[in-house]
């Protein structure tokens, strides 16, 4: 078995076993409210508006990697958390030298500028939210989204922080969106800080698009060589494509029901590439799968 296959196993592994614990959390903490990933029909419409505040944290195509885990095998204990350090490490550092041809080819594409294209989009097509402005912040922090939410003068102000990176083994390449309402009123009886507590929000949601090479193959610097080839023209398409479509699974989630998502939790779970979860739909883009979290990831069904 190649060394890039035997990465991408490992990267299932990881993903499948960080998502049966994530089942678990949710299972043990029955009493946590899970987040509202539908609008409510009352909570559509506002008559003060909402603001929107994009945030792009990063600079550059970020890396991941397969963490160790020896201690949970090992039982435990200082040393074996002193090797999972150590091993990660080594991989951080490893995946961030193989990544370079790739930052390198990507240079000059700005995917600011993509994503705030694509969201003016999305929202010329739903007026009904309200919109009164659109701005970037970089970085937001919970702090600064404090300040944003007091000095608005709408009735909500709508979160999205971006992400875009590589998995580990350079197989592909996946855009994230984070998103979420928060009502600028103080809740009753709670703080000005109260308002971003998970139980106040109007809606969160997280949406993940993946965008794979057709047939990786070899060690993981040669994906990334087949990523940054004719100046990055595979990469910069997958990141076109992530960025559209973690716009379209937001505006389809804006647009859910809570019976429809109520109706979600019945069906059974499918497993598509190394996600498992509830099957949202499937088209020309792929599967939508809603994960134990509700985040929504799309598992693209062609290649590059």
């Amino acid at each position: 078995m190649h060394f890039a296959e035997a990465v991408r196993g490992a990267e299932m592994r990881c993903r499948r076993s960080i998502l049966c614990l994530v089942a678990l959390v949710f299972a043990v903490a029955g009493c946590v409210t899970p987040p509202r990933t539908t609008l409510e029909p009352s909570a559509r419409s506002l008559p003060g508006g909402r603001e929107f505040v994009l945030s792009i944290p990063q600079e550059e195509i970020a890396t991941t990697i397969v963490r160790s885990g020896f201690a949970n095998f090992a039982g435990g204990g200082l040393i074996p958390a002193l090797i999972d350090l150590a091993i990660d490490a080594s991989r951080a550092k490893q995946a961030e030298a193989d990544v370079v041809p790739l930052r390198d080819a990507l240079s000059g594409y700005d995917f600011d500028r993509r994503a705030t294209e694509a969201l003016q989009e999305l929202l010329t097509h739903n007026d009904w939210l309200g919109v009164k402005s659109v701005s970037l912040a970089k970085p937001s922090t919970r702090e600064e989204r404090e300040r944003l939410l007091d000095a608005s003068a709408t009735d909500q102000v709508a979160f999205l922080e971006y992400s875009y990176s590589c998995s580990a083994s350079f197989a592909s390449i996946e855009v994230g969106l984070e998103v979420q309402l928060v009502n600028t009123a103080i809740p009753g009886g709670g703080s000005p800080a109260d308002r971003l507590n998970p139980e106040n929000l109007a809606y969160a949601h997280s949406f993940r698009s993946v965008i794979a090479l057709h047939i990786p193959i070899g060690e993981a610097r040669d994906n990334v060589q087949r990523w940054a080839a004719s100046d990055g023209q595979l990469a910069r398409q997958a990141l076109d494509i992530g960025i559209a479509r973690v716009h379209w699974m937001l505006e389809k989630s804006l647009a859910r029901t809570p019976e429809a998502a109520a109706a979600l939790g019945s069906l059974p779970n499918s497993s598509v590439g190394a996600y498992y979860g509830k099957v949202v739909g499937t088209d020309a883009h792929g599967t939508l799968l809603q994960l134990f979290d509700g985040q929504w990831v799309l598992v693209e069904s062609g290649a590059l």
